[in-house]
């Protein structure tokens, strides 16, 4: 990998990293202008295209006094793509999930997500973490 891709892909997952704190970890819905494109696309089933839908729901949450809380446990990038393990804890439920995030110009343009819900307990002795 060239000095230029090696750079270009730190400078990614730096931009994912500083976009999840501060958007899910410090609830500032202005981090999705500046750290989404114009342009987003949605892998998740449930939503729609378009950065509004994240305003929609995190402001939703925060409208409704629900506690949201995001930590990045791992992160991983190649090229234009990062990949983020998180804990997360939203509306009222706790759960481990893998981000992926496309990057292009310096902006967020496309999202997948494999979520789950940590159980209660577990048949072994690992956590999800």
């Amino acid at each position: 990998m060239s000095t230029s891709s090696t750079s270009t892909t730190e400078a990614n997952k730096q931009l994912v990293l500083k976009a999840a704190q501060e958007l899910f970890g410090n609830l500032d819905l202005s981090a999705i202008d500046r750290y989404w494109g114009d342009t987003y696309i949605q892998h998740n089933p449930l939503y729609p295209d378009g950065k509004e839908q994240i305003r929609a729901l995190i402001q939703g949450a925060i409208d409704s006094g629900v506690s949201i809380n995001a930590e990045v446990k791992r992160v991983a990038a190649d090229g234009d793509l990062v990949w983020i393990h998180a804990k997360s804890f939203f509306f009222g439920k706790e759960l481990a999930s893998v981000e992926i995030f496309r990057v292009e110009n310096g902006k967020i343009v496309e999202h997948w997500d494999v979520i789950q819900e940590v159980p209660a307990e577990s048949a072994n002795n690992n956590t999800m973490f």
